[in-house]
C-alpha cells in the first residue's frame, strides 16, 4: 500500500481572539455610508447635510468605542500588559471635546481593539490558545473550559545585564571563545563579518594576524583567553604581546563569543537558571535571589491576573519592574534600561476542542490538494527552488566570506510577483502572468483551481495554517458533532516550518511534554534517520529572548556567533545540496553527516545572511522576501475591480478577494480632508470595487489592520498617517469567527497542524538507500 502524501500531527494548535468580532462590528454606520457614497461637495445643501450626520455617527461610535475598550476591564487588563503607557493615558484623557490628542488616543484605541479581535496570534491577554485533538470522535466538539495564563519576566533586561557583565575583565577572562566561522583569508587579506554588519569587514594582508588566524584554526573548538595566548606562544608569538593580541582579537571580532545568555531553552525559569550558571558566584547569588522573587510574584500573578482590576495589574508589574532594577543595582549596572512591562503572560483560550475523524480526513484531504496546488501552480512552489538556486548557485556557498546574492533591485520588485519572477528565474515569472491572466480573466468572483495530480511539497514536514468559516460552534454548554466540509476551510498556507506555532506555548499547552511534543521529536528523529541528514536547530540572540523559548526537539545546535561547548564546530562549513536528494545540507568537515537547520520558534533570527544561509538548508525563505498573502500581480495594481476568490477543487479557499489602490485612487483617499470628506471617497471606491462589510487594509508592509467597510471611526484609523503610503491593499476578510460562547458573541480563531510527508519520505529513503538522486526514484 503507497504511503500517504500527508499525515497529521494528533493535535492543532488553535489560536482564539479574546475580544469578540461584534466589538468592531458594531461601529458600522451603514445609513451614514449610503449617504457617503452619493455626497458631493458640488451639492452644498446636500453637502453641508451629510458633514451633519457624519459628526453624530462619529460621537454615536465614539460611546461605542470607548465602552468596548476604555470601559471593559478585561481590554484595559491586556492593555496594560501590552502597552502600559497608552493604558495610563487612556485612563486619564478626557473623552469630550474630541480635540486632536483625544482623536489620536481613539485611533490608538481602534488599532489595538482591531488587533484583539482580528488577529489570533498569542501575544499577553489579547489572544489565547488551546490544543485540539485531531482524529476524537465525530465532528468538531468545543466545550468550556477554565483559562489559564502563565507570567514570566522580559529576559530583554536579563540579556542586557548580561551582556554588561560581559565586558568585565574576569568575565572575559573565564569566558570561553571561538574562531569566528565567517572568516576568510586570501591574498587579499581577511574577510569576515560580524553580526548584524551590512557587509564583510575586510582588513589589508597582515602577516601576524594570518598567522594568528592559522593557528588558532588548528587548536581546540572553543579556548579561553588563556588557552588563546598559550596558543599564540605555541605559534611564536613573544610574550609580552600575546595578551594583547588576543584582546585584540577579541575587540575586532575574529574571536567570537564570549559570556551570553542562553539562546536554547524551554522556558523563561530554565533561562536564567542557564545565565545564572555562567556567573561568578557574587554575582549567582543575587540573580537567584531575583528569579525566586519573580517567579513567587508570577505564580501569584497567574493565579488571579484574569480577574484583577487594570490598576492592581499595573501595580503587580511596577512591583516586578523594581525587582528587576534592584538586581541591576546589585549587579553594578545602575539604571539599566528596562522594558515597558517587566513581565509577560501567555494565555490559554478557555476551550476544550476535539477534531472528529472525519474533520480529519476532510482537513487532510484539503491539505493533500493545497500541496499538490502549490507545487504544480502556486507561486510557492516556484519560489522555494528558485531562491535556493539564487543562493546556493550552482556548487554551493561557504560560510566563510560569504556575501548574500542580491535577492532584491528596488522597493518596486517587493510589491508584486511579477518582480521577483523578473529577479528570481523564469519559472517564477512564468508562474506569476499566469496568475494574472486568471486573475484578470474572469468577471466571476471565484475562480476555482484544476485538480492536478497528488504529491508536492520539497521538505519533509510542514504545518498547515487555516481557519474555519462562520457557524453555531457553541462554547458554552456542551454542543458538539458539528460536520465541517472543505467548503468551510479557508487555507493560509502550507508552510515549511513545523513547530513555530507550538514552541512558543508548548510550556502552556504541555508543561510536562505531551503527544505533541512526543510526535514531533519522533518525526525529526525519523527524517533524520531515512535521509541521514541530521536536523540541528539555529541559536541566535533576540531582543525578546522570551519567544526562543522551545522543547528540544532534535539534539544538535549550531550558532554562529556563540563559543558553545554543546554546538557544531562550524569552521569550513558550508550549504550545498545534497548529491542524493537535491535537497539543501549544511556540511561540516570532519562530520560524517551532513546537517539540516532549523529556526524551530516563531522568533526570526536577525538580519543576518551567515544565519539565513544556514537556515537555506532547511528552506527557510531570508527575510529580504516577504510574506506570499502580502504580495499581488501587477495585473491587480491596474485593475480598478476585486480580483476573484481562489478555490481548491474541494472547496477550500487558498487567495481572498482583494484589490489594489496605487496611483489616483490612492491619492485621492489620503489627499481628502480627514472626516466626511474621505469618508465619501472610501465609500465611493468600496462601492466601485465591490467591498464587503469587513476588509483586512494593508498599508505598503505594514500588518492588516481589520476595518468595517461602514465604519467613520475605523476609516479615520486606517488612514492617518497614510501620506507617505504607496500602495494601500484591500483584502476580503472572511468570517471565520467560527468559535460563540455561551451569549452568542464570536471570536476569531485560526489553527496550526503539523503535518508530515509520508510519501516523499519513502521516495527520500529510496533515493538515500540507492545512492540515486530523487528525481531518479519517481
Amino acid at each position: 500500500m503507497p504511503a500517504p502524501e500527508l499525515a497529521l500531527c494528533p493535535a492543532a494548535v488553535v489560536r482564539v481572539a479574546a475580544f469578540p468580532l461584534s466589538r468592531v462590528q458594531a461601529l458600522a454606520e451603514p445609513e451614514l455610508a449610503a449617504r457617503a457614497r452619493e455626497a458631493s461637495p458640488k451639492d452644498m445643501s446636500g453637502w453641508t447635510s451629510y458633514c451633519e450626520v457624519y459628526a453624530a455617527a462619529v460621537e454615536r461610535t465614539r460611546a461605542t468605542l470607548w465602552a468596548g475598550t476604555a470601559d471593559d476591564p478585561a481590554f484595559m487588563r491586556a492593555l496594560t500588559l501590552g502597552n502600559p503607557e497608552l493604558a495610563r493615558s487612556v485612563a486619564g484623557t478626557a473623552r469630550a471635546p474630541r480635540s486632536k490628542r483625544v482623536r489620536h488616543r481613539e485611533t490608538s484605541l481602534y488599532r489595538h481593539l482591531a488587533r484583539a479581535v482580528a488577529r489570533p496570534e498569542p501575544n499577553g491577554m489579547w489572544a489565547g490558545v488551546a490544543l485540539a485533538r485531531v482524529g476524537e470522535g465525530e465532528g468538531v466538539t468545543c466545550e468550556p473550559a477554565a483559562a489559564r495564563c502563565a507570567f514570566a519576566p522580559d529576559l530583554g533586561v536579563f540579556a542586557a545585564m548580561l551582556a554588561a557583565l560581559a565586558a568585565r575583565p574576569d568575565y572575559r577572562a573565564r569566558a570561553r571563545f571561538k574562531l569566528n566561522p565567517t572568516l576568510r583569508v586570501d591574498a587579499g587579506g581577511v574577510a569576515f563579518r560580524l553580526p548584524h554588519d551590512a557587509g564583510l569587514r575586510r582588513v589589508p594582508p597582515a602577516p601576524a594576524l594570518t598567522r594568528a588566524i592559522a593557528a588558532l584554526r588548528a587548536a581546540a573548538a572553543t579556548v579561553s583567553c588563556d588557552e588563546a595566548a598559550a596558543v599564540l606562544a605555541a605559534a611564536g608569538f613573544p610574550a609580552p604581546a600575546r595578551a594583547g593580541v588576543v584582546d585584540l582579537l577579541v575587540a575586532q571580532g575574529v574571536l567570537v563569543g564570549g559570556l551570553r545568555f542562553p539562546t536554547r531553552f524551554t522556558s523563561p525559569w530554565d533561562a536564567l537558571e542557564q545565565a545564572a550558571g555562567a556567573l561568578s558566584p557574587g554575582e549567582a547569588a543575587p540573580w537567584r535571589a531575583a528569579a525566586r522573587d519573580l517567579q513567587a510574584q508570577c505564580d501569584a500573578l497567574s493565579e488571579s491576573a484574569l480577574g484583577m482590576t487594570p490598576a492592581a495589574l499595573a501595580e503587580a508589574l511596577a512591583g516586578a519592574d523594581a525587582r528587576v532594577a534592584a538586581l541591576a543595582e546589585a549587579l553594578g549596572l545602575g539604571d539599566i534600561e528596562r522594558p515597558r512591562a517587566a513581565l509577560r503572560c501567555d494565555t490559554t483560550a478557555p476551550l476544550a476542542i476535539a477534531l472528529g475523524r472525519d474533520v480529519a480526513a476532510t482537513i487532510g484531504a484539503a491539505a493533500a490538494e493545497l500541496s499538490a496546488f502549490t507545487a504544480g501552480l502556486g507561486m510557492g512552489g516556484a519560489l522555494g527552488p528558485a531562491l535556493v538556486d539564487r543562493w546556493l548557485g550552482g556548487a554551493g556557498r561557504d560560510l566563510a566570506g560569504f556575501e548574500p546574492p542580491a535577492l532584491l533591485r528596488d522597493q518596486v520588485t517587493l510589491a508584486t510577483w511579477e518582480g521577483l519572477g523578473e529577479e528570481l528565474g523564469p519559472e517564477l515569472a512564468a508562474r506569476a502572468a499566469a496568475w494574472a491572466d486568471r486573475l484578470t480573466g474572469t468577471d466571476a468572483e471565484e475562480l476555482v483551481t484544476p485538480a492536478l495530480p497528488p504529491g508536492g511539497g520539497d521538505t519533509p514536514l510542514g504545518c498547515l495554517l487555516f481557519t474555519i468559516g462562520r457557524a453555531p460552534t457553541i462554547a458554552g454548554g456542551s454542543r458538539s458533532g458539528e460536520r465541517i466540509d472543505a467548503g468551510r476551510l479557508v487555507l493560509r498556507g502550507l508552510v515549511r516550518d513545523a513547530t513555530p506555532a507550538f514552541a512558543r506555548c508548548a510550556g502552556l499547552l504541555e508543561p510536562s511534554g505531551g503527544a505533541v511534543t512526543r510526535w514531533l521529536c519522533a518525526q525529526y528523529e525519523r527524517v533524520a534517520a531515512v535521509t541521514g541528514v541530521d536536523q540541528a536547530a539555529l541559536g541566535f540572540a533576540h531582543a525578546c529572548p522570551n519567544v526562543q523559548a522551545s522543547p528540544r526537539f532534535v539534539p544538535h545546535l549550531v550558532d554562529v556567533w556563540a563559543a558553545e561547548s554543546e554546538a557544531v564546530d562550524l569552521r569550513g562549513a558550508r550549504v550545498e545540496r545534497d548529491v542524493r536528494t537535491g535537497a539543501p545540507v549544511c556540511v561540516v568537515p570532519g562530520r560524517a553527516r551532513p546537517l539540516a537547520i532549523h529556526s524551530f520558534t516563531a522568533a526570526q533570527p536577525p538580519d543576518d545572511p551567515c544565519q539565513y544561509l544556514l537556515l537555506v538548508s532547511s528552506m527557510r525563505t531570508p527575510p529580504q522576501i516577504p510574506r506570499g498573502d502580502r504580495l499581488g500581480f501587477r495585473a491587480e495594481v491596474e485593475s480598478r475591480r476585486h480580483s476573484p476568490r481562489v478555490r481548491l477543487p474541494c472547496g477550500a479557499v487558498v487567495r481572498t478577494r482583494r484589490s489594489v489602490l496605487v496611483g489616483d485612487d490612492l491619492r485621492a483617499l489620503v489627499g481628502a480632508a480627514p472626516g466626511p470628506a474621505r469618508f465619501a471617497v472610501w465609500q465611493r471606491l468600496a462601492r466601485e470595487r465591490g467591498w464587503p462589510e469587513l476588509v483586512l487594509v494593508h498599508r505598503d508592509g505594514e500588518p492588516p489592520l481589520l476595518v468595517p467597510r461602514d465604519a467613520p471611526l475605523a476609516v479615520e484609523a486606517m488612514s492617518e498617517g497614510a501620506g507617505g503610503v504607496t500602495c494601500i491593499t484591500v483584502e476580503e476578510f472572511i468570517d471565520d469567527a467560527w468559535i460563540s460562547t455561551a451569549c452568542g458573541e464570536r471570536h476569531v480563531a485560526e489553527l496550526a497542524l503539523s503535518v508530515v510527508r509520508p510519501a516523499l519520505l519513502e521516495r527520500l529513503g529510496a533515493a538515500v538507500a540507492a545512492g540515486q538522486r530523487l528525481a531518479d526514484c519517481a
